[in-house]
């Protein structure tokens, strides 16, 4: 076995049982002459596609009170107010910032910021969101 697997073990009584035998038979089939690291954390959901299409909306009305195109303002906030995330590829560690990789509550958070910046700054109110 090599490469990356991830497993998702919830409350759910047969997918436990599936998924509990899922990561058994991984762990079986490990090559023992290797060092493997083996992460358990709790599941984060990544950022909902409400909030993506808020942040476009937000964007855009920026955008349109300021001027500039959208695609500038959003990457002018994301550098602003988007937490750095660290990603590896073939060991080789890089810092991006971007809001594909923000779970709900960093993209809330992020957000928040967003819209505090417009009203302080701007004096500009975005439209209220549902839920962030």
């Amino acid at each position: 076995m090599s490469g990356r697997h991830i497993f998702y073990v919830g409350a759910d009584p047969e997918r436990y049982k599936t998924e509990i035998a899922a990561i058994r038979e991984c762990f079986a089939s490990l090559d023992k002459s290797k060092r493997w690291k083996v992460v358990l954390e709790p599941y984060v959901k990544r950022r909902s596609k409400g909030q993506d299409g808020l942040v476009r909306i937000w964007d855009g009305k920026i955008a349109d009170f300021t001027g500039d195109d959208q695609a500038s303002v959003h990457d002018y906030l994301v550098k602003k107010f988007c937490p750095v995330k660290h990603v590896t590829i073939a060991g080789d560690e890089v810092e991006v910032q971007s809001t594909k990789y923000l779970n709900t509550q960093e993209m809330s958070d992020y957000m928040t910021r967003m819209e505090a910046w417009a009203a302080t700054t701007l004096h500009f109110t975005l439209p209220p969101a549902e839920n962030k």
